[in-house]
């Protein structure tokens, strides 16, 4: 029993030996550890450097390495707030703080990192919106920059260092000589708003200019003329013309002509050049004889009513001056109107529209009344006698002579067994077709004609 025991201890101890030498020449020894155990390695996490601060609708993708080669988890801590991430990207949705946290739970090698963590301050967008600047300056000139910022902070106004060709004082912008003036507007943000992006508005800014003209005549005298001259600061010719409203005059070869009465008008214009800015406009006006036309009291017209047949003789009222007085049909409506020297007629009843014109004279401009409505009044018809007599038993044709036919009346007799058809109305001459029954007593009857305004009239004609 004591020999076996001394047998396996020494088997034992011969192991080890033999393991120790193993080692001891270079050979490795694998330990195996439970499932799901981490090592013991140092593991550290390194994060990419974030943003100190954002504002909103901004955005930043974060980014981490581990010792350990995991891959690292990012996530949003529980106190993050004014962010959300998705996909590995965080983006800034609100004013508050956005905390995003790092970590790796290690391997079979290395232990768990410590978690690393980046605050992101999240404010508030802001924006500057300035007011429109001029398009360019000239040397003397001046203008308010305005603007405001969503934060509602006072934006601060301030010349760039590349400005030239003016001079900000009490965030007043003055031009003070050829440059590009350059006006930058800033925002520094505050609590609850990031700084704002920089505006800056360019201006370019020319030399004065100012045109010299000649000096106009104090008045024109019809056919007489005015050589008008004009020089300007930049050097340039100086461009001459007339004026929309001028009146009596012409302008050809830099030689203004007095034409007649009127106010002859004469522009100076330069637009400057790439040194000078484009000068006022120079304006001489100048009265020609009695100079322009006054203006006519109002016409009107005052006939309103007319009867068809009966030709009206126009009258009107209002107009000044010598001029003549003509007559115009503006539309001939349902009355078919028409105008000759004054006198308006028609071709049925109904209305039309008429306008009165008074032409200019020396001391007045033409004048036009508005169009006036006419309402033409039908006729009242009047038969007189008969052009024939007609027969019993037979048909014949025959004529109503009279005034104011119109519409193709329906003829009636009272002597039954008479049937009367309505051939032509020339208007005075009615031609009818007659058929009389035999057995119809001769003498004296009558035709009666009904008109389609409710007008009626009658005529006694002989029978045989």
């Amino acid at each position: 029993m004591e020999y076996r025991t001394a047998r396996l201890v020494s088997s034992r101890l011969a192991r080890v030996v033999t393991t120790m030498a193993l080692l001891s020449g270079g050979a490795s020894l694998l330990v195996s550890s439970p499932a799901g155990a981490s090592g013991s390695a140092a593991n550290t996490i390194s994060a990419v450097a974030g943003p100190s601060d954002a504002s909103v609708k901004g955005f930043f993708t974060p980014s981490a390495k581990a010792t350990s080669g995991d891959a690292v988890t990012i996530t949003l801590n529980s106190r993050s707030s004014g962010c959300t991430l998705k996909s590995d990207r965080v983006t800034f949705s609100a004013a508050g703080t956005c905390v995003v946290a790092y970590n790796d739970p290690g391997n079979a090698t290395y232990a768990p990192a410590a978690q690393v963590t980046q605050s992101i301050k999240v404010y508030a967008a802001n924006t500057i919106s300035v007011s429109t600047s001029p398009a360019a300056g000239s040397t003397g000139g001046s203008y308010s920059p305005g603007a405001a910022a969503t934060s509602g902070d006072t934006v601060v106004r301030s010349l760039m260092s590349t400005s030239s060709g003016c001079s900000l004082v009490s965030n007043r912008v003055v031009f003070t000589g050829a440059g590009v003036c350059r006006v930058d507007f800033n925002d520094a943000g505050n609590g609850a708003f990031a700084p704002a992006a920089q505006v800056t508005q360019s201006i370019k800014v020319y030399a004065a200019n100012t045109i010299y003209p000649s000096v106009a005549p104090a008045a024109g005298t019809v056919n007489g003329t005015y050589s008008p001259r004009a020089s300007s600061s930049a050097g340039d010719a100086v461009t001459i013309s007339l004026g929309a409203s001028s009146t009596g005059c012409s302008l050809l070869k830099s030689v203004v002509t007095f034409t007649g009465n009127g106010v002859c008008v004469v522009h100076f214009n330069d637009p400057g050049n790439g040194a000078f800015a484009a000068a006022s406009e120079v304006r001489q006006s100048i009265t020609v004889g009695t100079g322009n036309p006054r203006a006519q009291a109002a016409l009107m017209l005052l006939s309103r009513r007319a009867t068809h047949g009966h030709p009206l003789v126009l009258v009107s009222s209002g107009g000044s001056g010598s001029g003549a007085v003509t007559y115009t049909v503006t539309t001939v409506g349902t009355a078919g109107c028409s105008i000759s020297r004054g006198i308006l007629h028609t071709e049925r009843a109904g209305s039309c529209w008429v306008m009165v014109t008074k032409s200019a004279d020396a001391l007045y401009s033409s004048e036009k009344s508005l169009a006036t409505s006419i309402t033409v009044a039908a006729q009242r018809p009047a038969a007189v006698r008969m052009s024939s007599v007609v027969w019993t038993g037979r048909t014949v044709m025959t004529s109503i002579i009279g005034s104011g036919f119109y519409g193709t009346p329906k003829v009636l007799s009272n002597a039954r067994g008479t049937m009367v058809s309505v051939v032509r109305d020339s208007g005075n001459r009615l031609t009818i077709r007659v058929r009389v029954s035999k057995g119809i007593p001769t003498g004296l009857h009558r035709f009666t004609l009904f008109f389609s305004h409710g007008q009626r009239t009658s005529v006694k004609y002989r029978q045989r």
